[in-house]
């Protein structure tokens, strides 16, 4: 056991929020930079995802881990391990001759930084006292919250001004600031107890392996579904059947074994349970909303990636002044009502944008972001405490590692059903509008001969009628596209609204107690 005294609690904040901030971006700095990746490394683009897919799967099968391996190599070390495979991983990632090689790397990044954020999220629980574990886990959230935000704009400026390969490179001297810190400042507490040898190898490993196998078929379906055409696709068919017969088994097991990698019983706990339910919808509105804004202002408002980012940037700093602000507010209590406010600010942002159109000006899109990230803020602090404040501190580790798959699942699923909403509802509009687009409609003839007399000066007598009908064609799939984005904000627009009621049945610590405590 480390015998120095320990470090300020705020210093420790900042370095596990910074080994979060830069596990966070590395989940999303890399999506704009698919099309150069599958260029240079000579890949389709479907091949290239999987730079992005497995990362996730990687990181979400080691969050269930991690608490079994910080008990077996101390939290420090296990700690000081992820950060030190990742910045290992990040640069092998940037100098990658192959995909295949590339995909290696990822997987070996997405397994550090696993690690990253039980770990953070547990030290944060040990080093606070309950009373102020809202403002630690408010310096902890800047980083889950601000990083998916500013992912997409760092990563395509650096694509667009240098190379692919400085999305990764860049996390070197972070990485190596972020272990000598670790290094120096990290303690375990004196409460921790290591297990032996004979204890680790009690270790669960039907569970894990269930629950990795779940994980990872469910991705594939997420990831390729739309690709493949979902069940008319035998791979997707079968990946739902894995998925699911593998996450019936694995609840069952880990129910009845002793020591299980995932402690469902925890779910008995009322906080713990509507907490992850909150994370995951926090999950999807992070992830799907900070994936679909920008393809939004760019495809349709045809935003410069620069003006699109900076649609984006001001909401990072407004959430990091809510985070503040909520931190201080979750420590005195009535967290329920924080988080109902936040979700009712989420779904009102949704409802800007689902009443946005071509002629919105860049103002009002920048608001509604803001707006999103304020409530998302109000949102994670609250649930993160209330996730801690019944349950035995000896219960961290499993806790956080929970808390932490809520969200990066929820994070997936958001993305992955944005684009199936956009991609589908673009199909079904376009169906519908192409109907009118036909002789026998007065209104479509007329603006076919009012467009052809327009364009006669320039395509010609004869070419014009042809070119008009071109010109009007392109105009019904613009409106497709709009009004399929508009169902997709729509949809996170009822799914934070239908969480609402959720949030108030959260329990709020009572000042000065402890985890392990019935708080009413």
């Amino acid at each position: 056991m480390d015998s120095r005294p320990p470090a300020n609690k705020w210093l420790i904040s900042v370095v596990v929020a910074l080994a979060a901030f830069i596990e966070v971006l590395d989940n999303s700095i890399g999506n704009v930079a698919v099309p150069h990746i599958a260029g240079n490394l000579s890949a389709t683009m479907s091949q290239s995802t999987w730079v992005l897919t497995s990362y996730i799967v990687a990181n979400s099968v080691v969050l269930p881990l991690s608490g079994w391996l910080s008990s077996v190599c101390g939290r420090k070390n296990y700690f000081l391990g992820s950060v030190a495979l990742f910045t290992i991983a990040s640069v092998l990632c940037g100098i990658a001759p192959s995909l295949a090689s590339l995909v290696f790397f990822r997987i070996l990044q997405g397994l550090a930084g696993g690690g990253l954020l039980t770990v953070s999220q547990a030290i944060l629980a040990d080093t606070f006292p309950p009373h102020e574990l809202g403002k630690g886990m408010a310096v902890y959230a800047c980083a889950l919250v601000v990083a998916p935000i500013l992912g997409p704009v760092v990563g395509g400026w650096i694509t667009d001004n240098y190379s692919w390969r400085w999305i990764f490179l860049i996390n070197l001297p972070i990485g190596v600031i972020c272990v000598a810190l670790v290094a120096a400042f990290i303690q375990d507490p004196p409460t921790f107890k290591r297990k032996n040898i004979s204890g680790a190898m009690d270790f669960d490993f039907v569970g894990i392996a269930l629950i990795s196998v779940c994980i990872s078929a469910f991705q594939i379906v997420l990831d390729r579904g739309q690709e493949l055409d979902w069940l008319s696709s035998k791979l997707i068919t079968a990946g739902v059947i894995i998925s699911t017969v593998t996450f019936i088994s694995a609840i069952i097991w880990e129910l009845r074994v002793k020591d299980p990698v995932v402690d469902m019983r925890l779910f008995k706990d009322r906080n713990v349970a509507i907490s992850c339910a909150l994370l995951f919808v926090a999950g999807i509105a992070i992830y799907g909303g900070s994936a679909l804004l920008p393809m939004y202002v760019q495809n349709m408002m045809h935003y410069s990636a620069t003006l699109a980012g900076l649609v984006m940037t001001p909401s990072g700093v407004a959430a990091m002044f809510a985070l503040i602000v909520i931190g201080v507010l979750s420590s005195k209590g009535h967290l329920r009502w924080y988080v109902a406010a936040g979700l009712g600010l989420i779904s009102y942002s949704m409802y800007m944008l689902e009443n946005a159109n071509l002629g919105t000006d860049f103002g009002y899109m920048m608001l509604s972001r803001i707006f999103t990230a304020v409530g998302i803020a109000m949102v994670m602090v609250p649930c993160m405490t209330a996730s801690y404040a019944t349950i035995a501190k000896s219960k961290n580790d499993a806790v956080s590692g929970l808390t932490n798959l809520a969200r990066n699942t929820g994070g997936s699923v958001g993305i992955s059903v944005m684009l199936l909403i956009v991609d589908r509802r673009m199909q079904f509009h376009q169906a519908i509008l192409v109907q009118h687009m036909t002789p026998y409609d007065p209104y479509y003839t007329a603006m076919t001969g009012t467009t052809a007399n327009m364009l006669t000066p320039t395509a010609g007598a004869a070419n014009a009628p042809h070119v008009a009908q071109g010109v009007l064609y392109g105009l019904l799939q613009q409106q497709s596209a709009l009004l399929a984005y508009i169902d997709s904000f729509h949809f996170l627009t009822v799914a934070a609204l239908i969480a609402i009621p959720l949030a108030l049945f959260l329990k709020s610590p009572a000042p000065g107690h402890g985890g392990g405590m019935p708080m009413h």
